[in-house]
């Protein structure tokens, strides 16, 4: 019987793991963060699944389900690893992360958008 064995990555950075309470704004707002978010989740070749407590991406790995945000849209089952342009930091989102830009922007903390700001730069 072989196992298979999923690398565990450490010192990951979550990025726009929100849970909003309110509806999506009727004025969707596609500026430049939400086309580099768009293009960077498009582009992105690690998926697997991030552990919070952990703080760790266990690459390969996907969920048995699925998380809906407040308004009714639906993730994927599985996380999303990239890094910044510099290549220093790895950050881990799901696939909400375009939709929280465009529909919940007001309910993104300072601190989560400086990580946007940073994510994009």
């Amino acid at each position: 019987m072989s196992s298979l064995t999923h690398e565990k990555l450490s010192n990951i950075v979550p990025l726009l793991y929100i849970e909003p309470t309110l509806d999506k704004s009727t004025n969707p707002i596609d500026d430049e963060l939400t086309q580099t978010m768009r293009r960077l989740l498009f582009e992105c070749t690690t998926v697997g699944a991030y552990n919070k407590e952990r703080q760790t991406f266990t690459v390969g790995v996907m969920y048995k389900g699925v998380h809906y945000c407040i308004c009714g849209d639906t993730s994927t089952c599985m996380d999303y690893l990239f890094k910044n342009n510099d290549q220093i930091k790895c950050y881990a989102t799901n696939s909400l992360c375009i939709h929280y830009l465009q529909y919940h922007r007001n309910e993104i903390s300072k601190d989560e958008m400086k990580k946007v700001m940073d994510v994009c730069k």
